[in-house]
């Protein structure tokens, strides 16, 4: 196995260049004349490129870029509200300037109600439900 990093039970990491191998009969890790006992290893971590700190920078990092975002997603919107300002103050749902079509139109679309299905035809609703799996990223 390359590129991995030792975890043991206390928390110490190390990471390890090389082919990490596990001899069963003695219950051992063993790494470029490094050894670790099984009983203290948490786990091996396959494919870790980063330490604990390089992952806490880039945590901090992908922190930083959602504000960001929230805050460019502010300005997003509030542009988009003087535009409309702007269509509604003309009259007009359709505007034509050089370069661009401008429109804000009400559009009518219909949508299934499961809700209401689901409580009306409970036993249908199941038999054609089908369960589906995600993983869920959080930071906290």
């Amino acid at each position: 196995m390359e590129g991995l990093k030792i975890k043991t039970v206390t928390g110490q990491e190390f990471e390890v260049h090389g082919t990490v191998t596990h001899n069963a009969a003695l219950d051992v890790y063993y790494c470029n004349g490094a050894s670790w006992p099984a009983e203290i290893v948490e786990n091996v971590i396959e494919g870790a490129t980063m330490t604990n700190i390089d992952l806490n920078k880039k945590v901090n990092e992908l922190r930083e870029l959602k504000i960001l975002a929230e805050e460019l997603q502010e300005e997003i919107t509030t542009a988009e509200s003087v535009i409309k300002a702007e269509l509604t103050a003309r009259g007009v749902d359709e505007l034509r300037t050089t370069g661009y079509r401008i429109t804000w139109k009400t559009v009518t679309s219909s949508r299934f109600d499961s809700k209401a299905f689901r409580s009306t035809y409970s036993e249908l609703y199941r038999q054609y439900s089908k369960p589906t799996t995600t993983r869920r990223f959080c930071i906290v």
